[in-house]
């Protein structure tokens, strides 16, 4: 794509070059993949009366990608929260170190184990939890996240897990003697709770059981009397039965029609019996065969939930390889497989290796989109992004894509529509903000795009094309020394912006 230029020459004194950024990034919904990276997308306005759109990269060249960002010390962050102290200071650590806790290079014990402390500290224990097993994730032979994963549990009065954790404490690091007294002070606690539970139990005494005999002859009592009821009954049917004998005696053929419709009962009775029983082995048939293919069913969903979740592990490994095409390749038919599964039969370890699968296989398609981009092939991207979000509805990064591809098409009201929808499930997204705005300046809706502009940065201050995009909405309002200093920060922000240099 070749960049176009319009230059406005403002009559007798000076010529003015407004820069706007845009940005089109792309990033997993699931945390797993690549939460907090920031991507550079570039493309410039050169007239106050029309924004013209140019996509630049360092170099000149089209820019729809993300720029590396800056190497971070998680090491030197944790040392510098322990000089702090997480015991007396904990809402410094926590403010230092939280910002990059999700981040996937992020190795450090020292930086884990002052925020988890923090944590702690607050009274934030599930956080804490989920820090600590996130650190023995690689770690799990650390001894100092178990004790301190074990405290955690141990405040969630959790004792069972607070008891697991310090013991794993204890055999990896055997001489410790703070381990020791925790592990005797939970396993103690954990016993004295499961003897008053036992303790609650309620007891048989010697009066209850003289309430069951008494309860016991008075049923004794009601079977006697029904058994003579029924014997009372049983003479009144034998008299009955022999006044009926005598009647049928007075006539012969009365007594012989009679015999003859019993005899027919009887045969229709047998022939009746003879259908039942052939009925009921029917049945136990078709319940023996039912049986046989409930059985290969639950044996064939096993087998399928296994080899989604050998597919689940396969492509996760080919998506940090970047191997993006592969992914889609290995889970597209997982997940049509899984469409067709019932929500209703699905357990929840099914649901959750389900939800992965939508989740990676959605961040590969916003991956391929901003690759088919960098090829200039629009029409893939637009494909690509469409799919992401068709797999997972709840993909921010999705719906900032096809936003971002709809306002190059100069189809505001799509673009409105999906960039409103990305914010809406993520309102962390800056670089969705920052792209509403611009699409706010393009349709003259100046406050509108400064409101937007700000919150974007107020999201993430580091982002240069947003401090690009206020230069211009400053400049539209006629506050130029306010654009001029957002010129400056974004410069000082990316030194090679070149459209803010120009």
């Amino acid at each position: 794509m070749k960049p176009n230029k319009y230059l406005l020459t403002l009559t007798g004194f000076f010529m003015l070059t407004i820069v706007v950024g845009a940005d089109f990034k792309q990033k997993s919904y699931d945390p797993f993949f690549r939460k907090g990276r920031e991507e550079n997308r570039l493309f410039s306005i050169w007239t106050p009366v029309e924004p013209f759109v140019e996509f630049k990269m360092f170099g000149g060249e089209v820019a729809y990608g993300q720029e590396e960002a800056p190497t971070v010390d998680y090491e030197k962050l944790g040392k510098k929260a322990s000089k702090i102290n997480a015991n007396k200071n904990p809402d410094e650590v926590i403010e230092l170190l939280a910002p990059y806790k999700d981040d996937r290079n992020n190795k450090s014990l020292t930086f884990y184990n002052n925020l988890g402390l923090a944590y702690i500290k607050q009274r934030r224990n599930n956080e804490a939890i989920a820090l600590f097993k996130h650190a023995l994730g690689s770690n799990p032979n650390e001894p100092t996240m178990h004790y301190n994963l074990a405290i955690a549990y141990y405040n969630n009065n959790q004792l069972d897990k607070a008891l697991k954790h310090i013991s794993m404490s204890l055999e990896l690091r055997p001489s410790d003697e703070d381990t020791k007294k925790w592990r005797e002070h939970i396993s103690s606690k954990l016993k004295r709770e499961i003897t008053y539970y036992a303790e609650e139990k309620p007891k048989v005494t010697g009066e209850s059981l003289d309430q069951l005999e008494s309860q016991l002859q008075e049923e004794i009592s009601k079977r006697k009397q029904a058994e003579e009821e029924l014997k009372a009954l049983g003479g009144s049917l034998e008299k009955l039965a022999a006044e009926r004998t005598t009647e049928l005696a007075k006539t012969t053929a009365q007594l012989q029609e009679e015999i003859s419709k019993r005899k027919q009962a009887e045969e229709e009775l047998k022939t009746l019996g003879e259908s039942l029983e052939q009925l009921v082995s029917e049945r136990v048939n078709e319940i023996t065969i039912a049986n046989t293919e409930l059985h290969t069913t639950i044996v064939e969903h096993k087998w399928a939930t296994e080899h989604i979740e050998l597919a689940l592990e396969k492509a996760k490994q080919l998506f940090d390889a970047k191997k993006y095409q592969e992914v889609v390749f290995i889970l597209e038919p997982q997940y049509k497989i899984i469409a067709e599964e019932s929500s209703e039969t699905s357990s929840e370890t099914d649901i959750e290796i389900f939800d992965a699968v939508k989740t990676v296989l959605s961040a590969a398609y916003v991956e391929l989109s901003d690759s088919y981009f960098y090829a200039n092939n629009i029409i893939m991207a637009e494909y690509a992004a469409r799919e992401a979000v068709n797999v997972n509805p709840n993909n921010s990064w999705g719906y900032n894509n096809l936003g971002f591809l709809c306002s190059r098409k100069d189809e505001y009201q799509k673009a409105e529509e999906f960039l409103k929808r990305a914010i809406s499930l993520d309102n962390g997204n800056s670089i969705a903000y920052n792209n509403l705005g611009y699409l706010y300046l393009r349709m003259n809706k100046v406050y509108e795009a400064e409101t937007l502009l700000n919150k974007s940065i107020q999201l993430n201050y580091s982002l240069d094309k947003a401090h690009n995009n206020l230069a211009t909405v400053f400049y539209y309002k006629g506050q130029y020394e306010d654009s001029l200093k957002e010129l400056d920060i974004t410069l000082e922000l990316n030194p090679q912006n070149e459209a803010a240099k120009e």
